[in-house]
């Protein structure tokens, strides 16, 4: 094959390959969009619907993550009346035995 066909049967296939591409990202796009569609409510009715789902459910995912900052507090801080001096405080010891100056 001569090398001008031998680069437009090579600019053919990229291309080929790029459109294919681009083609299954709009596939994929379409789907996204078609979900959304079936998603939004038809009708006033089940408008009312899907916000009281959807306030049920944010109602659930704050308790939920109150929960969890509280198990996450209570890991930090297991015996809160065992909190730690600040920095450079000297309680009941005297310099030389703990070390502060």
């Amino acid at each position: 094959m001569p090398d001008g066909l031998a680069k437009i049967y090579y600019d053919a296939r990229t291309w080929q390959a790029l459109l294919k591409q681009v083609k299954n990202e709009l596939d994929h796009l379409l789907g996204k969009l078609q979900e959304a569609i079936d998603f939004t409510p038809n009708s006033a009715t089940e408008k009312k619907t899907l916000l009281k789902k959807l306030g049920q459910r944010k109602k659930e995912l704050q308790i939920e993550k109150r929960e969890i900052t509280a198990r996450m507090r209570a890991i930090s801080t297991p015996n809160p009346s065992a909190k730690r001096p600040s920095r450079g405080v000297c309680i009941n010891f005297t310099r030389s035995e703990n070390g502060c100056s």
